[in-house]
């Protein structure tokens, strides 16, 4: 099962799925409640930058994922996602940012899921998504 969450509920997260792997896709420095960081999952300082000075209109966040798609593209993010994708088969995966409930599904951690879920089909597997 392929999951989202923010850093703040990672441990409410965790009572209901203990075996669960939560995935750090946040520029910060992560801390030790995370099992892994995927650094090349996370948008770069210019887009963000860019984003957070944005009025952030739903043009505004159009622009941001596809500048987003597009640095996901190469190699590296392209072989973290299938990673990724694949770990989610048989576990619990919970990608983790900073943004909360009040960004709606304006995180880039959403683009991932559909990305993750649209690697797989394309890789002859399927993950569960749950948004």
């Amino acid at each position: 099962m392929l999951s989202q969450t923010y850093a703040a509920n990672v441990e409410n997260i965790r009572q209901s799925y203990p075996n669960a792997e939560f995935v750090a896709v946040m520029r910060d420095r992560p801390l030790c409640k995370y099992s892994y960081r995927e650094y090349s999952l996370v948008p770069s300082k210019k887009l963000i930058a860019n984003y957070n000075k944005s009025q952030r209109t739903k043009d505004d966040w159009e622009q941001f994922t596809l500048r987003f798609l597009e640095e996901m593209q190469p190699h590296v993010p392209s072989v973290a996602i299938l990673r990724t994708a694949k770990r989610a088969q048989s576990k619990d995966i919970f990608l983790v940012s900073h943004e909360g409930p009040e960004c709606g599904e304006r995180c880039h951690r959403f683009l991932l899921l559909d990305l993750m879920s649209n690697v797989a089909k394309e890789n002859g597997f399927e993950i569960k998504v749950i948004r």
